[in-house]
């Protein structure tokens, strides 16, 4: 059966338990609500199983390789923090990321392994989207004000509709087309200056709570996106972050790819096997069903890493990990 939506998947998964029907699995609206009884246990770990299962190979359409950028480390206060221990570098990890793989020049398979720890931090990384209007754009942020000193990027779309960045690191084709700085609202004291895609290091926003970004010149852009590290007080709200002594490191790593629909049929069967195992497990079928299930899982999971993955692009170089190939013995 083609698979359009979640509810497609999860109707594949009642299937293969043996519960066929729409009293079992509705349509997406009634998924979405989960109403009926298998549709309540598969809403329980439908997001664990599937990010379980993307982080369990480098997936040719759930991998993507990214520059890493290195953490902030001086605060509100200006006071500098060494997050390194022994470790030269700290990285902070990309937004979609999902789960880490490797470095890009690492090779598994031949044992080239870069060292590296997760380490969570007391830093949380914000986006926040501002509309202007005549070139003022307005950031009133009482809860983000304590942003650390020069970590803000941004993105602004030009009148052409095309995005550009700015930062704290100089340097563009396009440098000089909007010059623009930062102030208190209805205040003259400049807090950040800069062009079209360069940062003033000098970011402080320590006194003041209400701010806005003002581009000179008779052409502004429509929005402005800002990204930057805050101080996370809650230690629920840390980031892991990677650690290594690597310099300039470029990052494998997972994304979550959420639409049944976006991933190969292989990976569909694979996830939906997965749920038809732990479904069956949480119904009381019988011993014997749910053995039959258990191999029928492991045995799509195998087909789909051979199938979806390359020889270098597998952490498993196209083989179950030792802990799946035990669920067989």
């Amino acid at each position: 059966m083609a698979i359009a939506d979640v509810a497609d998947l999860w109707q594949l998964a009642a299937t293969l338990m043996g519960e066929r029907g729409s009293d079992k699995i509705g349509d997406s609206a009634t998924v979405a609500t989960a109403t009926k009884p298998l549709e309540r246990t598969f809403a329980s770990f439908y997001d664990e199983v599937r990010q379980s299962a993307l982080k369990d190979a480098e997936w040719d359409f759930a991998t993507k390789n990214g520059v890493l950028r290195e953490a902030p480390t001086t605060d509100w206060y200006k006071q500098s923090h060494d997050w390194t221990d022994r470790w030269d570098y700290v990285y902070q990890p990309p937004a979609d990321l999902l789960h880490f793989f490797r470095f890009v020049d690492d090779s598994p398979q031949l044992g080239l392994v870069t060292d590296y720890a997760r380490k969570k931090l007391p830093i949380t990384y914000v986006k926040s989207t501002i509309a202007g209007t005549s070139g003022v754009y307005p950031w009133t942020a009482a809860a983000e004000t304590r942003i650390f000193q020069g970590s803000v990027l941004g993105t602004i779309r030009d009148e052409s509709g095309v995005d550009g960045t700015f930062k704290d690191t100089p340097g563009s084709l396009l440098l000089g087309k909007y010059a623009f700085g930062l102030y208190p609202v209805g205040g003259s004291t400049l807090l950040m200056s800069g062009n079209y895609l360069s940062f003033s290091t000098s970011i402080d926003v320590t006194t003041t709570t209400n701010d806005e970004f003002y581009f000179a010149g008779a052409v502004y852009p429509s929005s402005i996106t800002l990204e930057y590290a805050r101080w996370a007080d809650n230690q629920e709200d840390w980031t892991n972050h990677i650690l290594t002594n690597r310099q300039d490191a470029q990052a494998v790593y997972a994304i979550d790819v959420t639409n049944p629909s976006d991933w190969p049929e292989e990976f569909q069967l694979a996830v939906a096997g997965e749920m038809a195992l732990r479904g069956a497990v949480v119904h009381a079928k019988n011993s014997r069903t749910i053995q039959l299930l258990d191999q029928q899982a492991l045995a799509a999971k195998s087909k789909a890493i051979s199938h979806l993955t390359s020889d270098e692009g597998s952490i498993y170089g196209g083989q179950l990990s030792g802990a799946e190939l035990a669920r067989l013995r």
